[in-house]
Order: structure tokens, then sequence, then C-alpha cells
């Protein structure tokens, strides 16, 4: 596939994907307290209302969202920078979206805040690290030269 755009949005919504699912297994075992959604439909919603299934579904819809701009940025970060040592790219590239995405969102939501436990952000650095990596494993399918 040659038009970067169309692949970018696939393979964030495909890494996404694997994202979400390390995220409900680390909810299902209580290390984190609540889902990504959930943390994304607070840019939207207050805290009150992020149990309410219409607000984990604004919340979906956000985080789809960037996650597909993010598997654009990730096709031009590979052009530009190119595909040696690609997973390690990948993971640094997961581990940056985690410290500006959730870093930068805990900032502006201070007032509207969930308090995370250390285990929550762990939780979320490690699926934001998976992010990453898939990312570069599904470039790899798409991006064949």
């Amino acid at each position: 596939m040659r038009d970067r755009v169309a692949v970018g949005v696939s393979i964030g919504i495909l890494a996404n994907v694997i994202r979400l699912l390390l995220d409900y297994i680390l909810y299902y075992f209580g290390i984190a307290r609540v889902l990504f959604w959930q943390i994304a439909a607070l840019q939207f919603l207050p805290q009150e209302h992020i149990q309410e299934p219409l607000a984990m579904f604004i919340g979906a819809v956000a985080d789809m969202t960037v996650a597909a701009s993010l598997g654009v940025v990730f096709c031009y970060f590979l052009d530009y920078f190119g595909r040696k040592y690609t997973y390690l790219k990948g993971g640094c590239f997961g581990l940056l979206t985690w410290v500006l995405v959730f870093g930068i969102f805990i900032w502006i939501n201070r007032e509207n805040l969930i308090v995370f436990r250390p285990s929550c952000v762990l939780a979320i650095m490690i699926s934001h690290l998976a992010f990453g990596l898939a990312l570069t494993f599904f470039a790899d399918i798409f991006l064949k030269d």
C-alpha cells in the first residue's frame, strides 16, 4: 500500500485494538481501575458520567481518532528516520505517546481528575508500549516496498 495516510489510519486502529485488549486484561485483573476509554471521556464529560455507556462511546471515538492519527504520524516517522531497528523505534514511539498524550491529558484535566494508583499509571504505560510495538508489527506488514 502506498498511501501513507490510509496505511497510518489502518495500523493506528489495529495497534489500538491490541492496546485495548491489554487494557481490558489489566482492568480485569484489577491492575487498572478504569479503562482508557473512560479516561478519554474525561476530556468531554465530568467524572461522574464516565461509567455510562454513552461516555464509553465518546471515549472510544476520541481514542480511536487519536490512535488513527498517531498511526499516520508513525508512518511518516518511519519514512523520515528509516526502517532499521523499527521495534526499538516503535517502543519508544509508544512510550512517547504515553508521556505526551497521557501526561498532557492529566495536566489539562487536573480539576476533573481521577486519582490514579501507581499500578494504574504503570498499566497505561505498558499498554502504550504495546501500542508502539503493535504499530511496528502492522507497519512491517502494510509498508512492504
